[in-house]
Formats: structure tokens, C-alpha cells, sequence
């Protein structure tokens, strides 16, 4: 049996998903399976995954109905390795990123996950997802994270390695549409309340974050449910007062965030951001500074 089953999910990105698979592919460990699990494809995926004629690759086609739950579970079921690994179809693996992250498994034996920090590419170089620092990371501190200005969980799907046992002691990811996008955020959740302090994140970038239109915040965020109705959902879940606390906060958040999405799209005026009485002054500065970020990415 494997050691790792690494999953991917895919659909319509053939150029990307090429890429992905050759980072992975280029791993300095090398004793893993790659599942591949295509949402039907606009192209002939099966046939476009023999070119790489590897036998630790296995190509599935699987509908997921817009759920990438659906996928993620299908691909957990065929897994036949120790550890469980994901990696979006648009994103790169560091080649040293498994032998790292095992590493500190055979330190810590005791921890369920380790996940990495990323960088943005192909425009930023540098490490612009910085989220934690070398440590292990508490129920609390995570169900707090979401709160913060970045709007990140600071565990990033494509960068997590797990022990594949847990799906036996927690079960598979939610399926619920109405938490599509956070799914992963619910789970790492999961894993703390079975196991406190279970989850480690290394200082260190091992990741490649591909940005680009299907993935930017104005894609994403005014859809509904909105992010913070996702949250609330989840929040919902933990039965605990502290979930509740920030529950009450998301009302502001959403606010929030409406104004900033209206900003980056140029339907409200750096004026208007300063004059709105909606908003702390220190959140204005937050959204005119976000600003500038992303006009130099």
C-alpha cells in the first residue's frame, strides 16, 4: 500500500491540471498514489492522463453536482494509503513539500494534520499568504481565524497532509451545499474538537497558490449564501458559546465586506468608502489598503 493517497479534483483545466500533476509527479517522496477524479470534462481527460504513463496515477470520472465534497469523499473511498493529501487543479506542490510534511509526523506522532504556508504566482514572488508560524494550532485559535481582516482560514486545502484514519473517527466531509467553499474550514474544525492542538502548519512555503479570475474575491463573495452565511452555519454546529459570540459579529463583517467588493469593482469612490458611517475607520483603511494590494498583483 502507498504511504500517501494524494486526490485531485479537476474539471475543464486541462493546461492547469498538467501542471499540477508534474509538481506532483516531481515530489521528492515518491511513495504515494495520485487520484484523479475529473467532473466530466470538456475534453477526452481519460485519454489526456496516460500521456504522463506513471502507475501511481489512477484517473476517475465522477459527477459532483457542483459540490466538491462529493468528489473529495469519492476520492477518500478509493484511497488506499496511510496519509490523505489534497491539490485544487490549479495549484503546485513544492517538490520537497510530502518529505517535509512526514517529517514532522515521525517528530510529532501524536498530530492528526500538517498543513504549509503558500505564495501567490505566476505575478507575486513573494510570500504574500503568510498565515502562521511554525506551530501547532488549537480549536479556539482556528474558530476565531475567519474573523480577521484577510478573510482566510489560514489552513489551505491544497497544502494539508492528514492521517487517513480519521475518516473513521470523524467521517467523511460535509456534503451540505450550503456550506460549499468552507467545507474544508468545517473539517479542520472537526479534527480539533476530536483532538485538540492536533494540527500543525509549517513556516515555510510549499504551496503555489495559482490566482486568477475563478478564484478572485468578487467571484466568489456576493453569491449566496455568502461567505458569512456559510459561517454561520458552521458556527451553528460547535454548540459552544465562544461560536455564538463571534456568530453575533457577522452581521458588521458582511457589511463589511459588501463594501469592500463594491470598492474593488468601482461601483462606490475612495470618498464614499470614507464617508460611509456603516463601517469602523479602521476598516476603511483595511478596504483602501486591500486596494492597493491587489492593483499591484
Amino acid at each position: 500500500m502507498p504511504k500517501v493517497s494524494i486526490i485531485v479534483l479537476t474539471y475543464n483545466r486541462k493546461d492547469y491540471l498538467t501542471e499540477t500533476i508534474q509538481s506532483i509527479l516531481n515530489q521528492t517522496f515518491t511513495d504515494f498514489e495520485l487520484l484523479i477524479i475529473d467532473n466530466f470534462s470538456n475534453y477526452d481527460f481519460l485519454a489526456h492522463i496516460q500521456i504522463f504513463n506513471d502507475k501511481r496515477i489512477r484517473a476517475f470520472q465522477h459527477a459532483n453536482g457542483g459540490n466538491l465534497s462529493v468528489n473529495r469523499n469519492f476520492g477518500i473511498r478509493q484511497a488506499q494509503g496511510e496519509y490523505i493529501a489534497f491539490c485544487d487543479d490549479d495549484d503546485l506542490w513544492l517538490p520537497e513539500k510530502l518529505e517535509k510534511q512526514l517529517q514532522i509526523f515521525e517528530k510529532h506522532p501524536d498530530l492528526n494534520l500538517v498543513g504549509t504556508n503558500a505564495t501567490i504566482f505566476p505575478k507575486m514572488q513573494k510570500n504574500s499568504l503568510y498565515m502562521w508560524r511554525d506551530e501547532v494550532i488549537s480549536y479556539t485559535k482556528l474558530l476565531k481565524r475567519p474573523q480577521g481582516y484577510l478573510r482566510i482560514t489560514g489552513i489551505m486545502c491544497s497544502s494539508v497532509l492528514y492521517k487517513a484514519s480519521l475518516t473513521k473517527k470523524i467521517g467523511y466531509w460535509n456534503e451540505n451545499q450550503q456550506i460549499v467553499a468552507m467545507e474544508d474550514y468545517d473539517y479542520w474544525l472537526r479534527i480539533l474538537k476530536h483532538q485538540n492542538n492536533s494540527i500543525y502548519i509549517i513556516n515555510k512555503d510549499l504551496l503555489k497558490y495559482r490566482w486568477h479570475t475563478n478564484n478572485m474575491i468578487q467571484q466568489k463573495q456576493l453569491t449566496k449564501p455568502t461567505y458569512y452565511d456559510r459561517l454561520a452555519i458552521i458556527y451553528a454546529k460547535q454548540k459552544e458559546p465562544l461560536a455564538d459570540k463571534l456568530a453575533q459579529k457577522l452581521p458588521y463583517l458582511e457589511n463589511v465586506l459588501r463594501i469592500k467588493i463594491s470598492y474593488y469593482d468601482n461601483n462606490i469612490s475612495f470618498q464614499d468608502v470614507l464617508q460611509t458611517s456603516k463601517i469602523s475607520f479602521i476598516d476603511k483603511i483595511i478596504i483602501l489598503f486591500k486596494k492597493f494590494i491587489l492593483s499591484i498583483i
